[in-house]
Parts: structure tokens; C-alpha cells; sequence
């Protein structure tokens, strides 16, 4: 099992929208760019107040949990909080399966050994969130427009540019309105018991 743990990543789609996010064998940013950030941590909910994930301090980062219907931790993650140019990312790779939520689980999974990363905002309460969009990623290596080294698993482009060529890639595509889904239909806040 522990073998299964480190070869693959247990990608959630987070946000539960028709696109999936875009899929790295490296990270985002590297340990230099970490920065920690309080107002991340605790239990967060979806509008329609399920549970949906929760973070805890690691250390040098954050321990990622998506919850069950019962609001119990399934599956944790590695994630890692920068600021890139003014924007904050998160960037999570799986640390550990629970094996009866590959059958029992509470939100679609997709097994690939890669990264995933999102690019958020923290508003008091409200955690918004969006990611780079795995359709326009396909649709530009099919134009041979993406300039960026890449690998097709089955219906998937999974990225293989090193982190910082993947960075700039980011960075640079961040106004492009199609590459990435929209922060409106990704946002969780703190029940009101978390007390934050």
C-alpha cells in the first residue's frame, strides 16, 4: 500500500465543476517560496454547508484532509502555500490513501501521479478558489500552441516542465480568461464553529 502511496496522487476535484484541474509531475514553486498563512487552518464547508475539506499546521506547510459526509478526514495531503507575484497558489500531492474511500467517497477522484495546485484568496471567513483548466491545457498542446513539455495520459496532459518553466507558464496565463475556472464556482468558508 505504501508503494501505491507514493506513485500516485489522488487528484480531487475540488471545485465541483465540469473542468479538472491541470496536472504536474513537478511542484508549483519550490521550498524557498513556502510561506505560512493562520487563516487557512480549521474546517471548511461548501455554500450548502457540507464538509468538505480541513487544514493543519505540518512542518513546513500544512496537512490537507478532505472530509466525508460525516465530516470525518479521508485521504491526506501534502500542501504548501506561496505568494507568487502577488497571487497566493497552493500546490497539494497526496501523502496518504485511506483505501475504503476509493469505493466510499463523498467527491470525484482521479488517480495520476502528479501535482495539482490552485490559486486562491482568503477573505475573512471565505476561501476562494480557481484552477488552471486540463481541457484549454489539451486544447492548446492539439493546436501546438502550449510550448510547454507535456505527456498525454489517455484523455489527460499532465505537465513534465520543471518547476520553473511551468512557474512562468502559470504566471503568464493567469489573464487568459479560458485557462482557468472561475472563482465563483469555487468557494468554502468556516462553519461558525470553527470560530475564526
Amino acid at each position: 500500500m505504501r508503494s501505491l502511496q507514493a506513485l500516485c496522487l489522488v487528484l480531487t476535484t475540488l471545485f465541483i465543476t465540469a473542468c479538472v484541474p491541470v496536472m504536474s509531475l513537478h511542484p508549483l514553486f519550490l521550498p524557498k517560496d513556502y510561506i505560512f498563512d493562520t487563516k487557512l487552518l480549521g474546517d471548511w464547508r461548501t455554500r450548502e454547508e457540507k464538509p468538505y475539506c480541513r487544514f493543519e499546521k505540518a512542518d513546513n506547510g500544512y496537512w490537507l484532509y478532505f472530509l466525508n459526509k460525516d465530516g470525518e478526514p479521508v485521504n491526506k495531503y501534502q500542501a504548501h502555500l506561496a505568494n507568487l507575484q502577488g497571487s497566493l497558489f497552493l500546490d497539494i500531492l497526496l501523502e496518504e490513501v485511506i483505501p475504503q474511500d476509493l469505493i466510499d467517497r463523498a467527491f470525484p477522484l482521479l488517480l495520476v501521479p502528479a501535482h495539482t495546485f490552485y490559486q486562491i484568496k482568503i477573505e475573512g471567513d471565505s476561501l476562494e478558489y480557481r484552477f488552471m483548466d486540463d481541457d484549454w491545457v489539451a486544447k492548446m498542446s492539439k493546436q501546438r500552441k502550449l510550448k510547454l513539455a507535456s505527456a498525454q495520459v489517455d484523455d489527460l496532459t499532465v505537465l513534465t516542465a520543471p518547476t520553473e518553466k511551468f512557474q512562468k507558464f502559470v504566471l503568464k496565463n493567469l489573464g487568459t480568461e479560458e485557462a482557468f475556472s472561475k472563482y465563483e464556482d469555487g468557494r468554502l468558508h468556516h462553519p461558525p464553529s470553527a470560530g475564526k
